[in-house]
């Protein structure tokens, strides 16, 4: 019997993982939110106006590994930042 395996559509899948990405920034306290977020506009070459949007346009634009490479550091980078300067208030 034939396995199906679902393929996702890259503009999907780059909005649902910069959607949790950005889910975790949001969740960061300030002054550390803010910092990410203009550390990142650096690394991006661009202003994070709108972050699920601004983050998942820019990952559409990188090749499927360095995408996954950049994902996977960045949620690591954002795990310690939660673990070690915590969450906003109501989380």
């Amino acid at each position: 019997m034939r396995q199906t395996r679902t393929v996702t559509e890259p503009g999907v899948e780059c909005r649902q993982r910069a959607s949790l990405l950005a889910s975790c920034i949001r969740r960061l306290s300030e002054p550390y939110r803010q910092n990410t977020i203009l550390w990142l506009e650096r690394c991006t070459a661009r202003p994070l106006i709108e972050l699920d949007r601004d983050l998942a346009s820019f990952l559409s634009e990188l090749r499927t590994t360095e995408r996954e490479m950049y994902i996977s550091n960045l949620q690591m980078i954002l795990d310690d930042a939660l673990r070690y300067f915590g969450s906003s208030a109501g989380d």
